[in-house]
């Protein structure tokens, strides 16, 4: 028997989870928002009409959220919802996953599942803005994305990826990209695209070492770099030149070392913040950093996150 409550941070809603053991249809609940969620428990998928336990009513958002479920997902699933716009599965063992056509669908979440392959998985739903995947079993390869073109947030963590050219390559429209705990050790010079959209990279708790010459020079439109916690030894600030409106960097510790502030200064005039790990306060880098930011009079905040309570200095 599960709990009563179950916090599906991810997913950001609350999930009663009442005898859901022994529920046989997915429940329908329409918030005061006038979003609906169906909650599905336990269930073997297959290509059939999802049970409800109600009619689903006119909503400004329909999610379906899978947990704990078996069977697959073809393209014959989900008959009779075609008008879900976001679908979540999580803590589910799955033989097969290929999303069907689901015209109105913009995210995909993925937490705990277990799946062979997701070779294959997006080829029906190439307009998804939102891919969230988490701790799953499956590798992302080189081409998972291939011909995503319409997305726009990509969160990666827990799982290996194969971060070559290919992988960013359809992705012109991509403006968050973050990617935690995946084991990267390069930033290949060709891996993003030309012309990236990109806000927002996150590269963190990998084990990071190499950025090659021009990885970055794509990025001119980068407003948010994020490259720690990682081993990464120096930051050069020739990677960062083409990102003219680069307000926050957050990098190790140990890198500030030799950071030529003035020069940052000068080639970001939007540069407005660096954030470090919540204990890298002590270290005698930040410190340096913090009394030179002074004596310049410069106006930038430094400020401490909780990626790790390791230091990095």
């Amino acid at each position: 028997m599960l709990s009563k409550f179950i916090i599906l941070a991810l997913f950001g809603v609350l999930i009663k989870a009442e005898d859901t053991e022994n529920s046989r249809d997915c429940r329908v609940d329409t918030d005061r928002f006038n979003n609906t969620n169906i909650f599905c428990y336990y269930m073997k998928l297959d290509n059939n009409k999802i049970p409800l336990s109600g009619q689903i009513q006119p909503s400004e958002n329909i999610g379906i959220i899978l947990i704990n479920c078996t069977g697959k997902i073809s393209e014959d699933s989900f008959p009779n919802l075609r008008q879900i716009d976001s679908i979540a599965i999580a803590n589910s063992k799955l033989e097969e996953i290929v999303f069907p056509e689901l015209p109105n669908l913009k995210q995909v979440n993925m937490e705990n599942v277990v799946v062979p392959s997701i070779n294959g998985a997006f080829k029906n739903i190439k307009y998804l803005t939102s891919i969230q995947l988490v701790d799953n079993s499956f590798k992302i390869g080189e081409e998972s994305f291939k011909g995503m073109s319409k997305l726009e947030h990509l969160i990666i963590r827990g799982q290996d990826v194969v971060f070559k050219k290919k992988f960013l390559e359809d992705l012109k429209n991509l403006k968050d990209l973050k990617i935690m705990k995946s084991n990267i050790e390069k930033i290949p010079s060709d891996v993003f695209p030309e012309s990236s959209e990109l806000r927002i990279l996150v590269i963190a708790i990998n084990p990071l070492k190499t950025i090659e010459a021009g990885a970055f020079d794509p990025l001119k439109k980068l407003q948010t770099l994020v490259l720690s916690p990682t081993p990464l030894e120096k930051f050069n600030l020739d990677w960062i030149k083409e990102m003219k409106d680069l307000t926050q960097i957050s990098i190790p510790a140990r890198c500030v070392d030799d950071l030529d502030l003035e020069q940052l200064v000068k080639n970001h005039p939007l540069f407005n913040s660096f954030m470090f790990l919540q204990n890298d306060g002590s270290c005698k880098s930040v410190q340096n950093l913090l009394e030179k930011i002074g004596k310049m009079k410069l106006l930038i905040p430094v400020g401490f996150g909780s990626l790790t309570t390791e230091k990095s200095c």
